[in-house]
């Protein structure tokens, strides 16, 4: 009987041990300058998210399309704005069209190992946002104005990951800006 209770403890332990490994791949919001983080988001590979801005030129908004690389790499696969203009990217080697809604570049098919965007001052108007599926993340509430958040991918053990979330939600308070 103890031999049994030990061989249950021991494939217990083995089995959270396991699940303590199991990888969690997440996307990373972070001050590019200081490496501080901001936000971190489960999202998983061959996942795909959209950067949407208003274009400080053309005040008119801009939505960027990503997919998430099995390298962590973040692809850009398109871009989608409604004035065309000083600023807004050229189609060149890109597939380029004009929908009812204003114009689409596709196919850029451009990987990165991380983009920066820095977010616009609030009287400017130019609010900056990261959507992924149901989420909805103004930078604005992550960071400060004129904040450059960098956007990576990342993969660690399911523990490591689960302490950095309770350190930032710890001292998710007054330094949370900047």
């Amino acid at each position: 009987m103890i031999r049994q209770k030990k061989a249950l403890i021991l494939f217990i332990l083995l089995v959270a041990v396991g699940f303590a490994n199991t990888p969690v791949s997440y996307l990373q919001m972070t001050h590019h300058e200081t490496g501080r983080s901001l936000k971190r988001i489960p999202m998983p590979t061959n996942a795909t998210f959209t950067v949407e801005y208003v274009h400080s030129v053309m005040k008119t908004p801009v939505y960027e399309d990503y997919r998430v690389l099995p390298d962590r790499r973040l692809l850009l696969t398109e871009t989608r704005f409604s004035a065309y203009g000083a600023g807004h990217p050229e189609p060149g080697d890109h597939d380029f069209e004009i929908t009812d809604k204003g114009f689409r570049i596709f196919n850029i098919n451009q990987p990165f190992p991380f983009v920066v965007y820095r977010t616009a001052p609030e009287e400017v108007g130019a609010a900056m946002t990261l959507i992924y599926e149901e989420q909805v993340v103004p930078f604005l509430a992550i960071s400060s104005e004129r904040t450059p958040v960098r956007l990576s991918m990342r993969r660690d053990p399911w523990w490591i990951y689960r302490i950095r979330e309770g350190s930032q939600w710890l001292m998710n308070g007054s330094n949370r800006m900047n």
